[in-house]
């Protein structure tokens, strides 16, 4: 579970970096596996490219609506405190994706698509939910692993992205 953990962290920072900074750590990480099949190499650790500031100026999802969302909801109808409806197992996904125990989905409360034909209307685009910490919700991820959960399942996570990132760290 610890190694899916440090890989969605990697995928989300990775997603939300600018075009050149991908392509410097496309290279990079290139070079890292040239050096680890000739002798090894160690490479410090990069601070968090994705932070608590993101919230200043939102940017997180495609809409970039650029709102402080520490004083109001942006376009995605959060505010840069996280909400979630729902984390519980999971059983109703595809079978690959909930497998026997269940895929242990975390429903996050606001959306930035905002559809019109959601089946979550009422978690996406209402105010179902509850405010949670980032220590909180570090507690469900490992509660959901001690139920035996296939995968942690993020639904509609994109506007809490760095507190997401804290609680994985933790």
């Amino acid at each position: 579970m610890t190694m899916i953990i440090q890989q969605v962290k990697k995928f989300f920072k990775f997603l939300f970096l600018p075009e050149q900074k991908k392509s410097d750590i496309m290279a990079d990480s290139q070079r890292i596996y040239r050096s680890a099949e000739t002798g090894g190499l160690q490479v410090e650790q990069k601070q968090n490219p994705i932070s608590i500031k993101s919230f200043e100026n939102c940017r997180l999802c495609p809409r970039s609506c650029g709102v402080d969302r520490r004083i109001t909801a942006g376009c995605c109808g959060c505010t840069s405190v996280m909400r979630a409806a729902r984390a519980a197992l999971h059983h109703w996904e595809e079978p690959c994706i909930s497998g026997i125990h269940g895929s242990g989905a975390i429903f996050f409360s606001g959306c930035t698509l905002r559809c019109c034909f959601c089946q979550n209307h009422l978690i996406s685009q209402g105010s179902a939910g509850k405010e949670l910490s980032v220590q909180a919700l570090a507690d469900i991820f490992l509660r959901l692993q001690d139920q035996k959960a296939h995968n942690i399942n993020l639904v509609t996570p994109t506007q809490y992205l760095p507190l997401i990132i804290d609680a994985l760290e933790l």
